[in-house]
C-alpha cells in the first residue's frame, strides 16, 4: 500500500510531503489513509499532503472525523491541498471546517476548482481557524468576488487580534 512504501521511503528525520493527485481518492479512501498512517512512523513529520484532483466528495459520512483523525496525527502539517476536487463543493467545507482548528500547524489550505459557493465561506468564517493559518485559497470557484473580498477583512481583523 502507499502507507507502507511511504513508510519504508521515510525513515530519518526530515520532513515527510505525501502527494496522491488525480488517481480518483474518494472521501471514503481518507479513512483508509488514516487507519494506514496511525501504524507509521513518519506521521508527525507529515509537512504537506496534496490530494488535488480528486474525487473527494462532501456530505460523505463521517470526513470531519477522518480529517480530525489525520490533524491530531499529522501535527507538523502546514500544507493541505484539497484544489480541484470538484465534487466537496460547499456542503464538504461544512464538513471539513470543524476540523481545522485541530490543525494546529496549517499555514496553507488550497481549495481552488471545488465548486465552492459563498457559502462555503460562511462555513469557514462559523469554524475555529488555526492561528498559523496564512492562505486559504479558494479561487476559480462559483464565489461572489464581494463576499470574497468581505471574508478576506474578516480573516485578516481577526487574526491581527
Amino acid at each position: 500500500t502507499l502507507a507502507q512504501l511511504l513508510d519504508e521511503d521515510a525513515e530519518g528525520e526530515g520532513d515527510v510531503s505525501i502527494a496522491v493527485c488525480g488517481k480518483q481518492v474518494q472521501t471514503g479512501d481518507l479513512q483508509l489513509l488514516g487507519t494506514q498512517l496511525k501504524e507509521m512512523s513518519f506521521t508527525s513529520r507529515i509537512t504537506h499532503i496534496d490530494l488535488r484532483r480528486n474525487l473527494i466528495r462532501g456530505g460523505e459520512d463521517r470526513m470531519e472525523g477522518y480529517m480530525t483523525d489525520l490533524f491530531k496525527m499529522a501535527t507538523s502539517l502546514e500544507v493541505l491541498r484539497l484544489d480541484e476536487n470538484p465534487l466537496l463543493c460547499s456542503i464538504g467545507v461544512r464538513d471539513l471546517a470543524p476540523s481545522l482548528e485541530s490543525a494546529s500547524n496549517l499555514k496553507v489550505l488550497g481549495l481552488s476548482h471545488c465548486c465552492l459557493s459563498n457559502d462555503a465561506l460562511v462555513h469557514l468564517c462559523r469554524n475555529q481557524m488555526p492561528i498559523s493559518l496564512e492562505v486559504i485559497d479558494v479561487t476559480c470557484n462559483l464565489m461572489n468576488d464581494n463576499v470574497t473580498k468581505a471574508a478576506a477583512k474578516l480573516y485578516k481583523m481577526f487574526r491581527s487580534k
